[in-house]
């Protein structure tokens, strides 16, 4: 099998159809090939938007006061910010590069169902049930118990904290992660 060919949807569909006797070490083997080959070809269709992505966060800037900063230093910044209005014009200056980062993930997401289709899954749950082995139901009760045990930190706290450290009667995004930047939330 030439390694082309190996990272065609059609192999890695001829793969899961392969039933044999197999112990459980082929199968988990089985397994993390199907993995390996989904997530190739996969990221084979989407690397062009991911070095998009990558070129937008690191090299394009917003000039802000004397410095030019990239996006990722604008997220940074605004966690740093204590003055409201330097927190929106980083907002307001990044939102447009925000807009193209976001569409582009769209356009990952997308590329990601119709190649899950491809590769004979019922969409990107499917063969994250069946290439993965994740226990959906379990990781659900999980996420759920966590929600039910940091309720406080993400609703009571949280609203005592914007009342006294930042009294605005509509907080924002960027107002949202400055306070959690603070060290009430360190250990959250």
């Amino acid at each position: 099998c030439s390694s082309d060919l190996m990272f065609e949807p059609d192999f890695v569909n001829s793969l899961k159809k392969e039933e044999s006797a197999e112990s459980p070490e082929e199968r988990t083997g089985k397994k993390l090939l199907l993995l390996f080959l989904s997530e190739h070809v996969i990221g084979d269709r989407t690397a062009g938007l991911r070095d998009e992505t990558a070129s937008l966060e690191c090299e394009r800037g917003i000039r802000l006061g004397g410095r030019l900063l990239s996006l990722r230093d604008c997220f940074i910044a605004i966690g740093l910010e204590p003055k409201r209005g330097v927190r929106d014009e980083i907002a307001e200056k990044t939102a447009p590069v925000m807009e193209r980062i976001n569409q582009g993930m769209l356009k990952t997401l997308d590329i990601r169902r119709s190649t899950a289709h491809d590769l004979g899954y019922d969409g990107l749950i499917g063969m994250a049930e069946g290439v993965d082995s994740l226990e959906l139901g379990h990781l659900r009760t999980e996420a759920e118990a966590f929600l039910k045990d940091t309720e406080y930190v993400y609703s009571d706290l949280l609203k005592w904290m914007l009342s006294r450290r930042l009294p605005i009667r509509e907080p924002k995004r960027h107002d949202l992660d400055f306070l959690l930047n603070s060290f009430e939330f360190a250990d959250y």
